[in-house]
């Protein structure tokens, strides 16, 4: 069965299909069939490895995973990254994937979700919502808006942005405090198991060619709260954050990323 098959068996709100540790996969994904109502979430880490960009050096990559068979990073076209630079609407969770009998692992990931409810209702609304973020297994509390809006949101600013002016002349100044006034606001909240070492904010946009950290901030502390905008926005534009604590669990760094973001700039 091919995957647009398995869809038409299924129906939008009902069913939900998730794809896993695609960067394990040696061959690049199709990303060009997709269907939004049923694809909604992205297993960015799982035991076996890390999906969020090409990085074969990272700690949590595949070929540092010992869950498996020794495994290599595809490198181009199959990462979280890969798909939101291709339009693709997907939130983070992480898993254990694990074939063992033992989920839950402190080290193995874990898909967190923010539910007005513990019910198995609410938690299947939330992820079809996109309300979702993934650990590698700790229980990290985070929350990321961009103008005032959850993670897995699409918004466009309130104003279209004023057109570029280069000079000094008080008309530049003026579009120039403008498009600051406009620029998408963050808010992030976090509550580490452990001391939060560093939080990036990181944008994709056209100009930019590929994600690219924008804010590098070292909070140095179990919680953290942090506000500010993107001064240098200026096209549509999208946001996660990634978060990194100090200490690792069993032998694998701790981390949890954020879902997206996406900012229409209305231009």
């Amino acid at each position: 069965m091919t995957l647009p098959e398995l869809w038409a068996a299924l129906t939008a709100g009902e069913a939900l299909t998730i794809p896993h540790h695609t960067n394990k996969f040696p061959q690049p994904l199709a990303w060009d069939d997709d269907d939004p109502g049923l694809r909604r979430n992205f297993e960015i880490y799982s035991a076996h490895g890390l999906s969020e960009a090409y990085d074969p050096s990272h700690p949590l990559a595949f070929e540092q995973s010992e869950f498996t068979n020794r495994s290599a990073s595809a490198r181009t076209g199959v990462s979280a990254q890969d798909a939101w630079m291709q339009g693709l609407r997907l939130s983070t969770i992480a898993a254990s994937d694990d074939h063992r009998s033992q989920p839950g692992k402190p080290h193995w990931g874990l898909a967190a979700v923010r539910a007005p409810e513990l019910t198995r209702e609410a938690i299947f609304d939330a992820l079809h919502a996109r309300r979702t973020y993934g650990t590698t297994g700790q229980r990290i509390l985070l929350d990321f808006r961009v103008n005032y809006a959850p993670m897995g949101s699409e918004i466009a600013l309130a104003a279209p942005l004023p057109e570029p002016c280069a000079g000094t002349s008080p008309e530049c100044g003026e579009r120039a405090a403008a498009t600051a006034a406009l620029a998408p606001r963050f808010e992030v909240t976090a509550h580490g198991t452990d001391v939060i070492e560093a939080v990036e904010i990181l944008r994709y946009s056209e100009p930019d060619g590929g994600f690219r950290v924008i804010q590098d901030l070292r909070p140095n502390a179990l919680d953290f709260a942090w506000s500010g905008r993107d001064g240098g926005f200026r096209d549509d534009a999208i946001y996660y954050l990634r978060l990194r604590q100090r200490s690792p669990v069993r032998g694998r760094i701790v981390m949890a990323w954020s879902s997206p973001v996406w900012v229409n700039s209305r231009r």
